[in-house]
Order: structure tokens, then C-alpha cells, then sequence
């Protein structure tokens, strides 16, 4: 009987300051879960190239802002909590990942990164743009629930089986303008991007909410995590 291979998935990790990195344990417990083995991506690495050619996947997690020079933006007052040497180094990790055509699993911010690194854009903060009909985080920086209403015939419908669903949002950036190749296939009601796919990456998931805070309960974001981890084996 052949053993089933445990797929070793690299989580990028936050970096606070100058003195802490550090990352949420949901994404390493979703990754369990499904029965893959995490290994922790710490900003600032001088090699992610052979890093990244070892993995069997990615995973771009949540986080802070990518800094608006990145992708041509002015800055906002609402903008936080960026870090250049994160920014850079995700972006590399996301450009080598996507070469080499490793499943990659965006989420948030990790969409966002996806979305700058191949030449798109983002709103700086959403109600400038949006207003506030749907909240996508609570005053407290606190995810909250929203619908997302996703394209039947995308790829990420077709692993779902579902085209409506109530996800945890914790974001108020947003793609603006998509990276060429790319198609938003899901959206919140207020007409926010949620997810987009690309036909030269079809083993990229790349979401706007936060899959991995309710995988353990919600069968749809378990669906999702295992999905994207089985094209890992």
C-alpha cells in the first residue's frame, strides 16, 4: 500500500516591528487539517527560490498594507501598518511561486499581492469608494460576515459547488484595477471584488475574505482549503 505524500505547504509570515514576526495559527491548523505540513516563509529570506522550489505550495496569508508605491498609488490615512521588506519579499515569493507554477492559495491581502506583483492596482480605502452599504471589517479591526456572490462558471464555483455564501471578511483595501490575464469572478454586494482566476494559473486560488478563520466550522471554507491542498499532491 502506497503511503499518501503530505504535502509541504510555506505560510508567509507578518512582520510586526523590527523585533517580532509572527502569524495566526488558523492557517497552520487549516493546513493540518487537510493534512499538509506547514513551514513558516519569514520575510527577508536572501534565497526564496530554492525556499520556494522544496514546497509543494503556497500560501499568501492576511496582513497589513502593501505600500501604495508599489503599485503607483498616493498614500491614505487610512493606510497601516506597512513594511517594504515584507511587501518585497512577498512579492518575490509570489512571482517565483507563480513561474514555477506552484498551487498557490491568496487570501486578502495575499489576493492583493497577487493582484500588484503582475501589474494591477487598489482602492486605498474602500468607503471612499464603496460607502458603507456592506461593512468588509468591523471599527475594531475585527473580521465581520458579508454575502459574496461568486460566477457559476468559474473555477472556484465549480470546487465549491455553490454560487452564494457568507464568508469573514477583515480587509479595507481592494483590487481596483485587475492584473492583466485576471477576471474577478466573485463579488460583494456592493460590487467589491472577492475573487479572481486566470487561465495561466489554474492551480491559484486567490479570495479576498478569510477562509481560514472558519475553517474548522464552515464546510465550504473547509471545501475550499482542501480543494487548493489536493492540487498540492
Amino acid at each position: 500500500m502506497t503511503e499518501c505524500k503530505s504535502p509541504m505547504i510555506g505560510l508567509t509570515v507578518y512582520s510586526a516591528d523590527d523585533q517580532y514576526q509572527y502569524y495566526p495559527d488558523d492557517y497552520v491548523k487549516a493546513v493540518r487539517i487537510c493534512g499538509g505540513i506547514p513551514v513558516l516563509l519569514p520575510p527577508g529570506e536572501s534565497n526564496y527560490a530554492k525556499l520556494v522550489a522544496l514546497l509543494d505550495g503556497i500560501i499568501l496569508t492576511g496582513g497589513g498594507d502593501i505600500n501604495p508605491a508599489c503599485y503607483a498609488g498616493e498614500h491614505h490615512p487610512q493606510v497601516y501598518w506597512i513594511n517594504d521588506e515584507q511587501d518585497v519579499s512577498e512579492m518575490n515569493i509570489a512571482k517565483i511561486a507563480l513561474d514555477l507554477k506552484k498551487p498557490v492559495l491568496a487570501t486578502c491581502r495575499g489576493m492583493q499581492v497577487i493582484n500588484t506583483v503582475l501589474g494591477g492596482t487598489l482602492h486605498a480605502h474602500l468607503p471612499d469608494n464603496y460607502g458603507d452599504s456592506i461593512l468588509h471589517r468591523q471599527e475594531e479591526n475585527l473580521a465581520i460576515d458579508h454575502d459574496v456572490i461568486v460566477d457559476k462558471e468559474s473555477m472556484l464555483a465549480k470546487l465549491l459547488d455553490a454560487v452564494q455564501f457568507t464568508v469573514k471578511s477583515w480587509h479595507h483595501q481592494s483590487i481596483k484595477e485587475l492584473a492583466r490575464g485576471f477576471r474577478a469572478v466573485a463579488f460583494a454586494e456592493d460590487g467589491v471584488i472577492e475573487a479572481i482566476e486566470s487561465e495561466d494559473y489554474p492551480d491559484l486560488i486567490a479570495v479576498q475574505w478569510h477562509p481560514e478563520i472558519d475553517n474548522k466550522n464552515n464546510h465550504l471554507q473547509q471545501k475550499l482549503f482542501q480543494g487548493w491542498l489536493n492540487k498540492c499532491i
